[in-house]
């Protein structure tokens, strides 16, 4: 069973997606803001993270930095949830080919499908 860190601060969107991602199968942990996100990351190592970009203690930019300096997170892929307009997201993200952004709203099946795709490129 694959873990996935939900990193958000919005308690709505985390329940939303606890459910989403229990029905789908995987096994969940959860951060309310950016300081839990790292730690629980550092202790869990889980196979994947999904970052809210705009939250308080340490956005997750600054938590996407952290988690690629340790040699214990580098690797764990990370897909950024935002509702932020892309305009905005340029300057913000550090884009390579390791960073996926997810866009809120959304649809749960278009999520999974994008989490399911990801975990398949770590195998």
């Amino acid at each position: 069973m694959k873990t996935i860190l939900i990193v958000d601060d919005e308690t709505v969107i985390v329940e939303v997606l606890r459910d989403v991602l229990q029905e789908s199968g995987f096994q969940v942990i959860v951060a309310m803001d950016g300081m839990q996100g790292t730690m629980q990351a550092n202790k869990y190592k889980p196979d994947l993270i999904l970052l809210d970009i705009s939250m308080p203690a340490g956005g997750g930019v600054a938590v996407y930095n952290r988690l690629k300096q340790s040699i214990e997170t580098q690797n764990i892929p990370v897909i950024f949830l935002t509702a932020m307009p892309p305009a905005d997201l340029e300057s913000k993200i550090p884009f390579s080919k390791d960073v996926t952004v997810f866009r809120k709203p959304f649809k749960n099946k278009d999520l999974i499908d994008v989490i399911n795709k990801t975990l398949s490129k770590t195998k």
